[in-house]
């Protein structure tokens, strides 16, 4: 599937830096353990990625990275948001945000 961005929100550039550090916060009772995903995008504003998730229900997660560098104690950490389908997310998410970042030019 091909993905069109709204600012803030971009393709992906790392996702092997990305993906990384997500599995080094997730802890074994975070909802994402041992989850197969694939980075798409991420937001100009915030530590938030998109993931497309491989072999699930759900289709989509919006995830805020700590980048502490560390497995994450609390279970609620990263955050992370769930999305059953790309239109979902861009509706829900993409589009408000969108309308935020570009009153602010």
């Amino acid at each position: 599937m091909n993905y069109t961005f709204l600012e803030p929100w971009i393709a992906s550039d790392n996702s092997a830096a990305v993906l990384g550090e997500l599995q080094i916060e997730l802890g074994k009772q975070h909802q994402l353990y041992e989850k197969r995903v694939e980075v798409i995008g991420r937001s100009l504003q915030a530590d938030d990625y998109l993931f497309r998730m491989i072999e699930n229900d759900v289709e989509y997660c919006m995830v805020h990275l700590t980048w502490s560098g560390r497995k994450e104690s609390n279970p609620d950490f990263p955050r992370v948001t769930f999305f059953k389908t790309w239109e979902t997310f861009v509706e829900k998410v993409m589009k408000p945000l969108h309308e935020d970042y570009i009153d602010l030019d």
